[in-house]
Order: C-alpha cells, then sequence, then structure tokens
C-alpha cells in the first residue's frame, strides 16, 4: 500500500516491502529527516514558503540517487520518493512509468509474472514554474519568449494563471478556450502556472520586471487563492503582489464538484464548498467578478442548461475531462 501527498495518519499506512510508514523514527527515516533543506534562510529568518518549497522539490529529486547506493530497506523508501516525482510531474507517462515501477517490485502472487512485462522509465521532469500554450512546440516551457506573439508589444497583455496538474495531465480544454478566446479580441495572453497553490513564483517571473507590473490585466483560472491552497489563503501576501502589479484582478473557476449540467440544472448553483474556495476566499485577495468559465464534462447525451446554447456532451468526452462553458468564455474574454 502506498499513501502520499495526505494527512499524516494516512500516509502511514504505507506498507512497501519492508519499509513501514508508521515505524518508529530513528535509523534511516532519521537520517533522511535531517537531510531536509532548512526553513531558514543564512541569517536565521524564515524562509519564504516558495523557496522552501523549491529547496524540498531540489532534495526529492536527490534522495533516490543518493538512496541507490544502500542496501536492504532504503531501496524501498527509494521507490517511495520515485512514486512521489511520478505523482508531482503527473503526465501520462509518468503515471504509467510510476504503475510500472510498483508492479517490477512489488507484484507477488499470481501477479509475480508481470514484474518481467514491467518497464518503467526514468522520472519525466517538467518546469516547476513555467508558461503554456495550446500553439506552442511542446506546450510547456520555462520561457515565456517561446510563446506565440511573444514580440508583438503593440497588444494589452492579460497574464493568466493556471493549475500545473491540468497542463501536465494534458486536460487543459477549459484553458485552451479561453486562451483562444482572449486573443481573438487581440490581447497577448501569458499563461503561466506553478507548482502548488501559491502563485507568486510565476507572477514574479512573467507578469513583473524589476518588481513592476507587466501585464495589463490579472484573470486567475485556478479556483483557489491567490497565495494559499484549498483550505487557507494569506490574503496579506496576495495584497503585496497585488499593489505591485496594480491591474485588476479577476478570478474565475471551474466547477469540480459536479459536473456542468449538474451547475446548469441546479437553483444553487455552486455547492457550499465551491462558493467557499473558489469565490469567497479569493475575494478576500482581492479579486472581482467571480464567474464559472467551465467544468467538468457530463454523462453522453446530457444536456447542459446552465445557459441559452444548451451544449450536449458527447462521447468522445470523459466524465473526467474538463470543458469549456462558450457563454462564460464568451463573457470572461469581454
Amino acid at each position: 500500500m502506498v499513501c502520499i501527498m495526505s494527512a499524516p495518519p494516512v500516509m502511514q499506512l504505507t506498507r512497501m516491502g519492508k519499509f513501514s510508514m508508521d515505524a518508529q523514527a530513528g535509523g534511516l527515516m532519521g537520517l533522511l529527516k535531517r537531510l531536509r533543506p532548512s526553513q531558514k534562510e543564512s541569517d536565521g529568518k524564515q524562509a519564504p514558503k516558495a523557496t522552501a518549497g523549491a529547496k524540498q522539490m531540489a532534495m526529492l529529486r536527490r534522495l533516490p540517487k543518493f538512496l541507490r547506493f544502500i542496501p536492504g530497506t532504503a531501496q524501498d523508501v527509494r521507490v517511495f520518493f520515485l512514486v512521489m516525482q511520478y505523482w508531482l510531474a503527473g503526465s501520462q507517462e509518468n503515471m504509467s512509468s510510476m504503475v510500472q515501477l510498483l508492479v517490477q517490485r512489488y507484484a507477488a502472487g499470481p501477479r509475480e509474472p508481470l514484474r518481467a512485462l514491467a518497464r518503467p522509465g526514468d522520472v519525466l521532469e517538467y518546469p516547476e514554474v513555467g508558461v503554456y500554450h495550446p500553439r506552442m512546440k511542446g506546450r510547456i516551457a520555462d520561457d515565456a519568449r517561446l510563446l506565440p506573439g511573444a514580440k508583438d508589444e503593440s497588444k494589452p497583455k492579460v497574464g493568466l494563471l493556471l493549475l500545473r496538474s491540468y497542463l501536465l495531465a494534458g486536460n487543459a480544454g477549459h484553458y485552451d478556450a479561453v486562451i483562444t478566446a482572449l486573443e481573438e479580441r487581440g490581447l497577448q495572453v501569458i499563461p503561466a502556472f506553478a507548482s502548488g497553490l501559491d502563485a507568486r513564483p510565476a507572477i514574479e517571473q512573467f507578469f513583473q520586471s524589476q518588481g513592476r507590473g507587466r501585464i495589463d490585466a490579472l484573470v486567475s483560472l485556478t479556483g483557489f487563492s491567490l497565495v494559499g491552497g484549498p483550505a487557507y489563503n494569506d490574503a496579506s501576501a496576495a495584497e503585496t503582489v497585488l499593489t505591485q502589479l496594480d491591474v485588476p484582478y479577476l478570478a474565475a473557476h471551474p466547477v469540480e464538484f459536479q459536473s456542468l449540467d449538474q451547475w446548469g440544472a441546479s437553483s444553487r448553483g455552486l455547492l457550499p464548498v465551491e462558493n467557499t474556495i473558489m469565490v469567497a476566499i479569493p475575494e478576500l485577495d482581492g479579486s472581482t467578478g467571480p464567474m464559472v468559465f467551465g467544468g467538468r464534462a457530463g454523462a453522453e447525451g446530457t444536456t447542459c442548461t446552465g445557459c441559452e446554447r444548451a451544449c450536449t456532451f458527447s462521447a468522445d468526452q470523459q466524465a473526467q475531462d474538463m470543458f469549456t462553458c462558450a457563454e462564460r468564455t464568451d463573457m470572461l474574454a469581454s
């Protein structure tokens, strides 16, 4: 059993070969704790969360290379950290390699012959902070100069904040529609992302120059707070970065906890948890104009009644795929 990226009591259920997560701290696990990067800067001050997170990601990449040379339980610990790497860089290729790695090492009983068939690849790495565009080669890059139309300085610029997880999964149809709608209105779009739910690294790298804003509007499509996570926000930090940008800030969101046809048919609209995470918390940051711009497709043949266009979902649109609400996307771009 492998439990990652969850609450401590859940992660303690992990059992991988001889490795048990709930074993007493000490020995190898004690060593790994001492190897964790410091949360403080060299001057003793608390490091920014974004900086600490980058250090932790760098350490996560180094640990499996270090553990490769330690026999015994360390090899199971190494696989645990490799699973985390695959998961955090969650493209289709990495998800396939993650499953094959676990099969290759732990398949037992009737499934043991599957070990010989597994061929896990190396972890494919992607930028932690970068830009995205459906027409850009590779779609994801760490250099905004590769974006289509990046050299055209005559157009107003809109900074878009996206979720990295959707981009790596290739599930970005709702983002593509917004990018296209904005570009059709003569705007230069800079779609950017950061790992996690702290958007400041992306803002600082792609929307600012020498501490001043280089965009004319900021639009978040993440459905989360600007600085924080799904259950909290750092409104003070958001205020600081928005003051530096000094541009209008809009927060639009996809429906995540229901399908688009369920949202369209409901007299209530958003669920209470959606209202809290996607509307109330971003407004504490300073966002305006909250609106739905997309969401998950409904079952085949169902029709969304959220607007007069009455979109019907077809067989090639899977229930987990993100879909745009055409009327709302046009409204957002306008």
